[in-house]
């Protein structure tokens, strides 16, 4: 994107009044969601509390009674209350997704053109100083270095570097970001899915697990699997993990044996 006067022009109607919009909206939207949260959660305590109600009365009854016409109608007279709180609460729940997945509004136009300043700069392109001066945080001098926007590779050749001896291999990675776009990283062992068809030299499982078969994983290969990935399973014990991999197995059409 090329900036210049003509597209970005200063005064009413322009790049001042562009960004005080996006300003008034961020406030309106946070007012908004202040508000949205208050009401809904107030709706909310009152139908936990008629279905506490609903249940004291309910359980309170006989047990005979409570199967037949009056614990039905106790259900019922509450049933009501809590349906209505529902239907008042539907919309402003919707309203309150909308407001937490922004789509097409100021907010948004005005972060794509930040972005889009970010990007010239860093691509070493010719950024004006009235454009700049919406964004003093920005230093044309530090974004100029095209590798201060370069961490995307950073992160790729860096995993690259680390799984150089895996290849062929799936290497899930959970890649930690930081605010001066500094990262961190850590990689775990491939799904056990990969484990068990490269144990048995298989390319794809059954395409209809249960009555096709795509070939037999005997127990000693499926504890085997199971201590390999005991460290990314959320459990410390192997028969544990030992049940995950069977399960994982037969729902690729392998049998254990």
């Amino acid at each position: 994107m090329l900036f210049d006067e003509a597209e970005h022009p200063r005064g009413q109607g322009g790049q001042f009044a562009k960004k005080e919009a996006h300003e008034m909206t961020r406030a309106e939207h946070g007012q908004e969601q202040e508000s949205l949260k208050i009401t809904t959660a107030a709706l909310n305590k009152k139908s936990n509390a008629l279905e506490k109600a609903k249940m004291e009365e309910w359980m309170n009854l006989e047990e005979d009674d409570r199967f037949g016409p009056v614990g039905t109608a106790i259900k019922e007279k509450y049933q009501s209350q809590i349906e209505a709180i529902t239907d008042q609460a539907a919309p402003l729940w919707k309203r309150q997704k909308e407001l937490a997945h922004p789509k097409n509004t100021v907010l948004d136009l005005a972060n794509t053109h930040r972005r889009h300043v970010e990007v010239a700069l860093a691509a070493g392109k010719h950024v004006p100083p009235e454009v700049l001066a919406d964004y003093p945080d920005l230093d044309p001098g530090d974004k100029f270095q095209p590798d201060a926007y370069d961490k995307k590779t950073d992160s790729l050749e860096a995993y690259n570097d680390k799984t150089r001896d895996q290849k062929g291999n799936i290497i899930p990675a959970v890649i930690t970001v930081y605010e001066d776009r500094s990262f961190t990283f850590i990689t775990k062992l491939p799904p056990v899915s990969a484990i068990i068809k490269k144990t048995l030299g298989l390319k794809i499982a059954s395409q209809k697990p249960g009555r096709e078969t795509a070939g037999s994983l005997t127990m000693d290969q499926a504890r085997d699997i199971a201590a390999q990935k005991l460290a990314d399973l959320n459990t410390d014990s192997l028969d544990s993990a030992l049940k995950t991999v069977m399960g994982t197995a037969r729902s690729m059409g392998i049998k254990v044996i």
